[in-house]
């Protein structure tokens, strides 16, 4: 990755604004990493959708949406948090409306620091934006950007630590590909460089001032690193040891430095448990920190090789595509843009030092393998034991002479964003070259010529007492019992002056009865106020707060707030807003209207809201009340009677009117009480359906329309209530025939009116329009008679034909039932002799009562 500025302004200042000290190298030690200093707090966001003139599209790209922007934030604040056991959070503080761009983000029309210019313009005219500390401006490009942009990341600028803001570029902000660049992008601004991978092709690389003939860096090839190129659908793996370690992002109990002695023992956890110790700094001889960890690849290093594949030999492998099991890492950092190596410096990118055993790349080493980079390092480190979650290490390294080299103050928090300048609240760090070795370091700062009592560490912060002064450091390292010359470094030419405070803006806000100064983007830290409100003009006597609450004399007289912000040791900033009137005028007070019964609805009728410009629309909240008691989630203009309400009174309360002002709340005047609901519909009478074996109930189309009615249903025959049923269907009996049968249906709900509808009543029985009779009513043995039974069959009013029924038949002697005698003729056999001789015809329809006749009885049957 490259930056915008910082990269440029940090190489100057290597190149000339500090005074370095250099003092050659005795002989080869170890040294240490200082960590830089970080401030806590959350890093605000400001967000602006933009698209270059030279991408297709007028109007938003589905990707370019202040939800998704959320979202992506929300998930970047997310991944850093774990990384810095919470120290470091984003907050997006705004995001801008949609803009498309007169400016080219082709890097062939030179246009994209002036596309980059409009996006900051745009985030400080309509976000509040400034520039600061732990303040970051992400400029959001559209999903869509293929080509058209080239290299446009390069313009996320490069932090000084990580309290550092920046700019940001991202292309789009809703995929995973988008998230994982917003991640790597957010860490460039921590000042963390890129992750690369040294990809070596023999098995045991002997590493010269860490590197080899035998291995290629690949940049950006460690892909289990956030800071590394992203694999598809994932946002990034967890932060390596070096960056974290440098950058201040892991704590003291994150890590451990390797003293001198054989097979030091030493248990990590995983990179990506986020917690606990996860790593060993071992220093080699040959001036090169190798920091040691452990990655399971779970969690967020659960990457997937998807695309792993290059398309042609000259494309660059990711050390994610090798395929590994759990193991222990071997990393490093680099100066990628200088030329003096440093033990670490922001911007470093880290290095994964990779190997090749029997032609198979490898990433990390396995229980029982060994890491040497050299006997020129002094150093070895052995696996011997990986479970799950842990691995345990034997660390051997040889004692080394205390030995000196380069020492350079950089800034690592500036408060004001000026690298070249000393002021109270910066914090310098010590950044040594790699000849510097030995088991620990001894910083004391001085102010002029006398040590500042404390001032013991590689990193100091500006105080008031600097102002005027020349800070200076001596540094010397320690070996067992051996001592190094001490190395004298003076920081910035010139006194260091008084900090400057950046100022931001106050904005005066009404509330109910109160006036609040809001103050935003003072982004310098540990910033005091003070507050003064003035009425027309003239100071307020204790009106010294953030808020004030007018009297109701004030009313409509000119208010204003003047806040001083300060810091010991910085210039003082004074901010006075506008002088305004604050309240809201209203003409007549809030009507009701409505149907006063449970299921109706009421309305309110605001009164007319004037500022001191007019009439205004004001933004009104409701909450209706049952009496004294808060309607949950009645809180629209409308609101409609729930059984809850009959008996009852309501009232409505009305807050706010024009945002930002003192506004008068209203409560309006109490309903009547609340009289019981009307079952809706037309209430025409419920029919009955005669069904396959059962008569049932329906009810027409808009009969009943009210929701969550309770049905309890009365059958009657000839107006008599049937014991028993009381169900929405009836099967009818033989006692029901040639009745009239009726169903009343009583509706009710809670505190509605009761309501009773009853059928027509029906006869729903088959009625013979005929008698049947037999042929013959004298029969003699071997008569055939046959029986005639009637042509037509009322059925509740209408006539049928006995084609439309089922007949059934069945011949009787003596009035038993003959034995397969079920037809309409009957042969007289002379076991019937003597015998009277009936037929029983039986009609039916399914659902109905049946017709049952039976012919008039024969005389007995005579023997030939």
């Amino acid at each position: 990755m490259n930056t915008r500025t910082s990269a440029r302004t940090t190489a100057a200042l290597l190149g000339g604004l500090l005074v370095a000290a250099s003092i050659a190298a005795v002989a080869p030690a170890t040294a240490s990493v200082t960590p830089d200093p970080v401030l806590g707090g959350a890093h605000n966001v400001y967000a602006v959708l933009i698209t270059p003139s030279n991408v297709t599209g007028n109007v938003a790209d589905p990707s370019q949406t202040a939800a998704k922007v959320a979202t992506a934030v929300s998930a970047a604040s997310t991944y850093w948090a774990k990384q810095s056991a919470n120290v470091v959070k984003f907050a997006l503080a705004g995001t801008s409306t949609f803009t498309k761009s007169g400016f080219s983000c082709d890097p062939n029309h030179a246009e994209t620091d002036d596309l980059i210019d409009q996006a900051t313009d745009i985030a400080t005219e309509t976000l509040g934006y400034e520039a600061g500390v732990n303040t970051h401006l992400l400029v959001v490009l559209p999903a869509s950007v293929t080509t058209e942009c080239g290299d446009i990341s390069a313009l996320t600028t490069l932090g000084t630590s990580a309290t550092s803001g920046g700019t940001v570029v991202n292309i789009g902000s809703d995929s995973a590909s988008s998230k994982a660049a917003l991640n790597a992008a957010l860490g460039r601004n921590l000042s963390l460089g890129q992750a690369d991978w040294l990809n070596c092709s023999v098995a045991n690389p002997v590493l010269v001032n860490g590197t080899s003939h035998d291995c290629k860096t690949e940049a950006g090839g460690d892909s289990y690193d956030v800071l590394g190129n992203p694999v598809a659908g994932k946002t990034g793996g967890a932060l390596s040891s070096p960056s974290a370690i440098r950058s201040g992002l892991w704590g003291a109990g994150a890590y451990s430095v390797a003293i001198q002695g054989a097979n030091k023992v030493h248990t990590l956890k995983a990179v990506s448990s986020g917690s606990g110790k996860r790593a060993v700094v071992v220093e080699g001889r040959d001036g090169v920190n190798y920091f040691v960890e452990y990655r399971n690849f779970s969690g967020l290093d659960a990457l997937s090789t998807v695309g792993c594949t290059p398309s042609n030999a000259d494309e660059h492998v990711a050390a994610s595509c090798v395929p590994e099991t759990s193991g222990i890492r071997i990393l490093r950092l680099e100066n990628p843009e200088y030329g003096t190596q440093y033990k670490s410096l922001r911007g470093d990118n880290s290095v994964l030092i990779g190997r090749t055993v029997g032609g198979v790349p490898k990433v990390n080493y396995t229980v029982g393998q060994v890491f040497s980079p050299g006997a020129s390092s002094g150093i070895q480190v052995r696996v011997t034991a990986i479970t799950a979650t842990t691995a345990t290490v034997a660390v051997t390294r040889l004692a080394n002479p205390a030995s000196t080299g380069t020492v350079t103050i950089l800034p690592s928090i500036d408060l004001d964003g000026d690298l070249a300048t000393a002021q109270v609240g910066d914090v310098w760090s010590t950044a040594l070259g790699s000849q510097w070795e030995g088991d620990s370091y001894t910083y004391q700062w001085y102010r002029g010529t006398k040590k500042i009592t404390g001032a013991t560490k590689g990193n100091y912060k500006l105080v008031t007492a600097d102002i005027g002064k020349n800070i200076s450091l001596d540094v010397y390292a320690k070996s067992l019992t051996k001592k190094s010359a001490v190395v004298h470094a003076t920081g910035f030419d010139g006194a260091v002056t008084a900090g400057v405070l950046n100022a931001g803006t106050v904005a005066v806000s009404g509330s109910g009865s109160t006036l609040t100064a809001k103050i935003s983007s003072w982004n310098t830290p540990s910033t005091l106020f003070a507050y003064q409100w003035f009425k027309n003009g003239s100071p307020i006597a204790k009106a010294t707060r953030s808020a004030y609450i007018p009297a109701s004399a004030d009313k409509d007289a000119l208010f204003s707030v003047r806040v001083t912000g300060s810091r010991s040791g910085f210039n003082t900033v004074v901010v006075t807003t506008t002088p305004r009137d604050y309240w809201t005028n209203t003409t007549g007070t809030p009507t009701l209207s409505g149907t006063y019964r449970v299921g109706g609805s009421v309305e309110v009728t605001e009164p007319l809201y004037f500022n001191e410009h007019g009439a205004v629309v004001p933004t009104l909240t409701y909450q209706w009340y049952r009496g004294a008691t808060k309607i949950t989630g009645a809180t629209a203009p409308i609101y409609t009677f729930t059984a809850s309400d009959y008996s009852k009174t309501l009232t409505v309360k009305i807050a706010g009117g024009i945002v930002g002002n003192i506004n008068t709340g209203f409560t309006s005047p109490a309903t009547p009480v609340i009289a019981k609901g009307v079952i809706q519909g037309t209430k025409v009478a419920p029919v009955i359906v005669v069904g396959t074996s059962s008569l049932s109930v329906t009810h027409p189309a808009g009969s009943i329309i009210e929701p969550s009615v309770k049905s309890t249903y009365r059958w009657l025959r000839d107006g008599v209530a049937i014991t028993n049923a009381i169900k929405p269907t009836y099967t009818l009996t033989a006692s029901d025939f040639n009745k009239s049968i009726t169903v009343q249906v009583e509706m009710t709900k809670t505190n509605y009116t009761t309501i009773t509808l009853s059928s027509v009543g029906g006869n729903y029985s088959i009625i013979s329009q005929g008698a049947p009779f037999a042929s013959d009513l004298t029969p003699t043995v071997g008569d055939q008679l046959t029986v005639s039974s009637a042509a037509t069959y009322l059925l509740n009013g209408q006539l049928y034909g006995s084609h439309d029924l089922t007949i059934e038949t069945q011949w009787l002697a003596n009035g038993t039932a003959i034995a397969g005698a079920t037809g309409t003729q009957l042969q007289v056999s002379p076991a019937l002799a003597g015998k009277v001789l009936t037929a029983r015809i039986t009609a039916k329809k399914a659902g109905w009562v049946s017709s049952v006749l039976t012919t008039a009885p024969t005389a007995a049957v005579v023997a030939p």
